[in-house]
């Protein structure tokens, strides 16, 4: 934590080297703390396996994987009514999931 109470990642870019900082909000922060700050990263397969999850939950009918997901979050920004639209579910759908899924 810095002085002005916020949590940063600095870090450098494995494809490209290039340094970068993030903020990492108020939410992130209080999983962080959940686990202590040490989180297991996911391999594209458990990732996968997740995705599917969710897919089931949403009763989306069409296929979604790593690869998908990140190209729906770069193409629309993570907005929430436009993925929602993509991907075959209503808003409220996609709320509720959000509120209910716990990786």
């Amino acid at each position: 934590m810095t002085e002005d109470g916020q949590y940063y990642i600095h870090d450098k870019r494995n494809k490209t080297g290039v340094f970068y900082t993030a903020v990492i909000l108020e939410q992130g922060v209080e999983i962080l703390k959940k686990y202590n700050f040490k989180l297991t990263i996911l391999g594209n397969h458990k990732l996968n396996v997740y995705l599917k999850a969710i897919r089931d939950l949403c009763g989306i009918d069409k296929p979604i994987f790593s690869h998908v997901a990140r190209q729906i979050r770069y193409r629309f920004s993570s907005d929430l009514h436009q993925i929602a639209r993509v991907i075959g579910v209503s808003y409220d759908t996609a709320i509720k999931l959000l509120e209910t899924v716990e990786l």
